[in-house]
């Protein structure tokens, strides 16, 4: 984010949006989604995702600005490996993310865990991982991919099945 002339910055983690009281030129330039721009008696909103640029003058006013989710998550799949299941993973995006955990369940109901791999903390660019299930379930196994932010905060991002077959 670059601002320029007197900023105060308030944030709210729990609700991870930040509020900025400025006077002069905001410049704004960042992966968050812009709810809403506030500048004297004029009001600006926007709503789509993604970097944002806003570039505004004013004598005073307040920005709120929201983050957008942790990992944007670009594909998830399982494949049978001969006795294994193979599971891989590839994010566009990581703001934040400490670590993704796997569980696995032979009901999709209950779920244990099977690993945890460290996420990227922060990136912009494609990253892909994997974890290997060395002792699948014959028949239909199903997989949960979780991300955990730095703060705790845990998320579930998909749920899969693999059918497999014992060898």
């Amino acid at each position: 984010m670059i601002l320029k002339h007197s900023i105060k910055v308030r944030q709210r983690l729990a609700a991870k949006t930040v509020i900025l009281a400025f006077s002069g030129t905001l410049l704004l330039a960042a992966p968050v989604t812009i709810y809403m721009l506030n500048f004297g008696n004029s009001t600006s909103s926007m709503g789509s995702t993604g970097p944002k640029i806003a570039d505004k003058t004013a004598s005073s006013g307040t920005a709120s600005v929201e983050q957008s989710l942790p990992v944007k998550l670009v594909s998830y799949k399982g494949q049978q490996t001969g006795e294994y299941v193979l599971l891989t993973w590839t994010s566009a995006t990581e703001i934040g993310n400490s670590y993704f955990s796997l569980e696995k369940s032979n009901d999709g109901v209950n779920f244990t865990d099977m690993g945890k791999v460290h996420g990227s903390g922060n990136s912009n660019t494609l990253k892909n991982y994997h974890l290997l299930d060395v002792k699948p379930a014959d028949g239909i196994n199903y997989y949960r991919l979780k991300q955990t932010d730095t703060e705790g905060k845990q998320e579930v991002l998909k749920t899969i099945q693999v059918n497999t077959d014992k060898m």
